[in-house]
């Protein structure tokens, strides 16, 4: 487990989810491939997202959910959320 300069075990909790902009996103491991993987939960469409590391893996999860809102903004449809929140 990895802990930040003075933090304890019981400061930090581990995750297996992140959150953006009121989306929820799984982190995943393929150990098969190697590689970070996940997808938006919660919604009915399909957004998925990977990296080689976390970093990747975060930077590919905030591009695929401005990616599906532009879409949906170009499309003229509103994006599906699980919870009514703002945008943040």
């Amino acid at each position: 487990m990895c802990l930040k300069a003075g933090a304890s075990v019981a400061q930090q909790q581990m995750s297996n989810t992140m959150k953006y902009k009121g989306y929820v996103g799984s982190v995943e491991f393929s150990e098969a491939d190697g590689i970070f993987c996940g997808r938006v939960m919660d919604i009915p469409d399909l957004i998925s997202y990977e990296g080689a590391t976390a970093k990747e893996l975060v930077d590919d999860f905030h591009g695929a959910v401005d990616d599906y809102l532009s879409l949906c903004e170009e499309a003229g449809t509103k994006p599906e959320r699980a919870f009514d929140t703002p945008h943040g």
